[in-house]
């Protein structure tokens, strides 16, 4: 496989993380035309292909700061895609899906349930994570820090969920509650025997753990990208 194959698996992969799949998006952000981007992909077919050069490289780059240089020119979709002949959909082995509360509260009953085209966005996961790892967008301020120097979670920071990963004491897990529809992000705790989820900040209640509620996953890093 040469070097201008491996930019073209990379850009499908690339135009279906940070847009959905939508060429006509993607192209808009990196200022280029679409009929310019799907002749880079054989999207027009191959008597149209068109090979990625420096132009759209840099054009790239400059639009998404995330990525690192040379990125375009190592593969970056899930190396078990027969590459001949199969366009690479987001690689679960090397990128998480960033959801919503309410499907991690779906993905906590049934991982299988899951549906990987309903992701806001791919984000690449952290190393020594499991394949089910996922993201959320914290909502609110309940795990927001008024202490300087301390773990704080702001709203809107994206946060990795690891459903592998085994619960202790002191880490911050997402859990399901029942008759709530959405997943909860808190930090895990035991207690006397009794095990709790607290709220960073003070402002907010603790919750006591019954035995109807669920710990989905550990929250194991933030996303520190763009």
């Amino acid at each position: 496989m040469d070097i201008y194959e491996i930019r073209r698996l990379n850009l499908i992969h690339l135009i279906r993380k940070k847009s959905g799949g939508n060429a006509a998006s993607f192209s808009t952000s990196i200022g280029k035309d679409p009929s310019y981007v799907r002749r880079c992909t054989y999207e027009n077919g191959r008597a149209g292909k068109k090979k990625i050069g420096d132009e759209i490289l840099q054009a790239i780059y400059a639009r998404y700061k995330d990525l690192p240089p040379g990125w375009m020119d190592v593969p970056q979709w899930d190396k078990t895609l027969n590459a001949g002949n199969t366009e690479p959909g987001p690689s679960i082995s090397g990128d998480s899906p960033l959801i919503s509360f309410i499907q991690a509260g779906a993905f906590c009953e049934t991982i299988d349930l899951f549906n990987p085209g309903d992701a806001e966005e791919w984000i690449p996961r952290p190393k020594k994570s499991g394949p089910n790892t996922y993201c959320l967008r914290v909502k609110g301020n309940s795990m927001t820090s008024s202490i300087p120097g301390a773990k704080t979670y702001p709203e809107g920071t994206i946060i990795f969920v690891d459903p592998s990963v085994a619960p202790h004491s002191g880490c911050r897990v997402i859990a399901k509650i029942p008759n709530c529809e959405e997943a909860t992000f808190k930090e895990y705790h035991v207690v006397d025997g009794k095990h709790w989820l607290v709220p960073i900040n003070a402002m907010f209640d603790k919750i006591e753990m019954t035995d109807e509620m669920r710990i989905c996953g550990v929250i194991i890093g933030k996303w520190e990208g763009e």
